[in-house]
């Protein structure tokens, strides 16, 4: 009897150990199918979106809208490193779309069959991200789920207009090049972002929107159009400063739009006019150069966004701002057959290889010749004139 006693003592300790193993894995992350919902992290071909989770909380994302059928993953809390699965179910075509973050106890509070109750969810959320997806190129931005999130006390609340404009407004923290805080989508009049409390910072506003006619992913970076400095706001909620911030970003945008000569960017449009050379790829130096979707090579066209450089004044993160330059060198860059890079040079004559080109404007790089009986010919035309299409 005592053995039997004693055994049975061992086997239940054995169970309890068990038990609370699970649940501690659960409460690390462990459980990677959580009410069926995928925690696993994966790489390179097989992942689709990269996500920093710098928050305690797992969290859970959505595709376009916040339903169940959209759940495309979860991401553990403190992760560094989250790939989501690249599913084609979700992720079978390049595509734009929005992100939505929940925690998991947002999730579970949620009545998943109140549809009224999740589109009000959606403005709401934890956060979301502007995604951009391509099927035939990279996908390594890195999305950053801020420490700054969460509570349900302190909010920052985005207005966006309700036209009919294309913009997606991204917040960055302490900088244009900061981490995103957030997003508000085109079109939504409102985004609430609630955030810890007894945190202070600058949020710098970047405006996104996929070009079809160009085919890119365009950023606009908003200025003050007497200072040149980039659009901030201080954000240091509680106590007299109360427990809300209402961020009007329309007026913003459309100073944006009107006055397109200052937003931190020019644009190269890249023609191809030669004769049997179907692809043509860019290089700086001897490496590729990915435009904003993650693509090197072209056959008819591509537009690359060359970034003017940024000026800090003072330090952001302590009530700093900062400008961009008039101009940036476009300068070692070559573009040609794959290891066959040829110089870019003027279209007016001349063998010079570094240009200076000027914020807001657009040129073109033209590449002419036959692939078998001449070498090939690139030239850029400085005169900056070309239409910017919005």
């Amino acid at each position: 009897m005592k053995n039997l006693f004693k055994m049975g003592m061992a086997l239940l300790i054995v169970a309890m150990l068990f038990v609370v193993g699970c649940e501690i894995d659960k409460g690390n992350g462990g459980d990677n199918n959580t009410s069926g919902i995928d925690f696993t992290s994966y790489s390179g071909q097989n992942a689709s979106i990269l996500f920093r989770n710098s928050t305690n909380n797992r969290v859970i994302a959505f595709k376009s809208n916040i339903l169940e059928e959209n759940i495309i993953g979860g991401i553990p809390g403190n992760t560094s490193l989250h790939g989501i699965k690249n599913d084609p179910a979700f992720f079978n075509s390049t595509s734009a779309f929005m992100v939505y973050i929940l925690t998991e106890a947002q999730w579970n509070a949620a009545n998943k069959t109140d549809f009224v109750a999740l589109e009000k969810l959606e403005q709401a959320p934890l956060t979301k991200f502007y995604v951009f997806y391509n099927t035939n190129g990279t996908n390594d931005t890195l999305y950053e789920i801020s420490s700054f999130l969460g509570g349900t006390e302190y909010k920052i609340v985005i207005q966006m207009p309700t036209n009919n404009s294309a913009f997606n407004a991204e917040l960055r923290v302490n900088g244009t090049t900061g981490r995103a805080l957030g997003y508000a989508q085109a079109g939504s009049f409102q985004t609430e972002l609630y955030i810890q409390p007894n945190v202070e910072f600058n949020l710098f506003p970047v405006f996104h929107r996929y070009n079809t006619v160009r085919d890119i992913l365009e950023a606009v970076y908003p200025v003050n159009q007497v200072t040149k400095y980039a659009i901030q706001y201080d954000i240091a909620l509680g106590g007299d400063n109360g427990k809300e911030r209402v961020i009007p970003l329309g007026p913003v945008l459309t100073a944006a739009q009107t006055n397109p000569t200052t937003f931190g960017v020019a644009y190269i449009i890249f023609e191809n006019h030669t004769t049997g050379a179907s692809m043509l790829q860019i290089t700086q130096g001897q490496q590729p150069v990915r435009n904003s979707l993650g693509i090197s090579l072209f056959s008819t066209s591509l537009t690359y966004q060359l970034n003017m450089s940024r000026i800090a004044v003072g330090n952001p993160a302590m009530g700093g701002t900062e400008s961009f330059s008039p101009s940036v060198t476009f300068g070692n860059f070559g573009v040609g057959l794959t290891g066959q890079s040829r110089p870019i040079t003027p279209k007016s004559g001349g063998s010079e290889t570094n240009h200076t080109l000027y914020d807001g404007q657009v040129y073109k790089v033209e590449v002419f010749g036959d692939q078998v009986n001449e070498l090939l010919v690139a030239t850029i035309d400085l005169d900056g004139s070309y239409p910017i299409v919005w």
